[in-house]
């Protein structure tokens, strides 16, 4: 079954006439103004300490079927979201042609993310620390840009290689356009092939105030089929590469 990932956003509107479109979309952006979207600041705390709850990385891992399985097979990622009025929940799994080490060095670059990542404009490290046991933990600013709208948000991450994942939240000490955030990555070796990865990525958001319709699609559809795409596409390119600049094994066979 489904880890408890849910999306909560505005009940969505019929859309207009297509002649409509374009001043409803400049009345849009105009309210959005209005509102603070792009209110991020790092001045003042969140509206709150959260109210979703958090991950915790040592949850029970989906179990992947057989049809699944078979999905994955084929290079295509398997995602499940469930949308129900205000709510919804989601899951995606992905194959990857290369060792979770290449995966997790994707996964963790967030200084790269706005070169890999759809959407994603900037991201800004403003913390780190690395504890004993290897647990690192880093604090980053993200904005996303959608129908020409920047939405900042401040996050608190934190990756544990002993259970091979990374959970965040929002960092409430600052304040983010978003209402809330946490999620969860989960990289494991795959269970059939060498040197391949199955990943897990499951997100859960809640926005502030009425969204428009194209960024509510982002958040909760596109952003999450997206999720693992661009893990699989820069962790593939990243070990082809390692793998053909690799030198040649020593001692083999002798002529």
């Amino acid at each position: 079954g489904l880890p408890r990932a849910f999306f909560f956003f505005p009940r969505a509107q019929p859309a207009p006439p297509a002649m409509a479109r374009a001043p409803r979309a400049a009345a849009l952006l105009a309210l959005l103004a209005c509102a603070g979207v792009h209110a991020a600041d790092p001045n003042r705390p969140h509206d709150h300490t959260g109210k979703l709850p958090p991950y915790s990385g040592s949850g029970k891992v989906p179990k992947v079927t057989g049809g699944m399985a078979a999905k994955l097979d084929t290079g295509a990622a398997v995602i499940e979201r469930v949308r129900d009025g205000k709510e919804g929940r989601g899951l995606v799994i992905q194959d990857v042609a290369a060792p979770p080490d290449v995966c997790w060095s994707k996964i963790n670059d967030f200084p790269n993310y706005p070169k890999m990542v759809p959407q994603v404009t900037k991201v800004e490290v403003y913390g780190h620390n690395k504890a004993f046991n290897g647990t690192e933990h880093t604090f980053a600013k993200f904005t996303i840009g959608v129908l020409g709208i920047r939405i900042g948000y401040y996050m608190d991450l934190t990756h544990d290689p002993r259970r091979s994942s990374t959970t965040w939240t929002l960092d409430y000490s600052r304040n983010s356009d978003l209402d809330d955030s946490v999620g969860w990555w989960h990289v494991q070796p795959h269970p059939s092939k060498a040197k391949w990865s199955r990943v897990f990525y499951s997100t859960q958001i809640k926005v502030k105030g009425w969204v428009p319709k194209p960024i509510m699609d982002f958040l909760t559809n596109k952003a999450l089929t997206e999720s693992t795409a661009w893990v699989k596409r820069e962790s593939e390119e990243a070990y082809t590469k390692q793998q053909s600049s690799a030198p040649p094994p020593r001692g083999g066979p002798r002529g």
